[in-house]
């Protein structure tokens, strides 16, 4: 989704996109370990796309960090 609406606005480039699982810190009930989410996306993104990468800097944080 994010692609097809770059593509189609000829003022922005797209040049590559970023999962950042959020660390196991941030407690929420029912969310899978971080190691786990930041595998599952690297299997996700590994083969069916060109532009989204993995950035597993905050799962593997020891406490919660607040991000924009």
């Amino acid at each position: 989704m994010a692609a097809d609406y770059f593509n189609g606005h000829q003022k922005y480039e797209l040049i590559g996109g970023y999962f950042s699982p959020v660390s196991d810190y941030y407690q929420k009930e029912g969310l899978a370990p971080a190691h786990h989410r930041v595998q599952m996306c690297e299997l996700a993104t590994e083969t069916s796309s060109t532009w989204l990468m993995v950035d597993s800097w905050e799962a593997l944080q020891h406490s919660y960090q607040r991000t924009a």
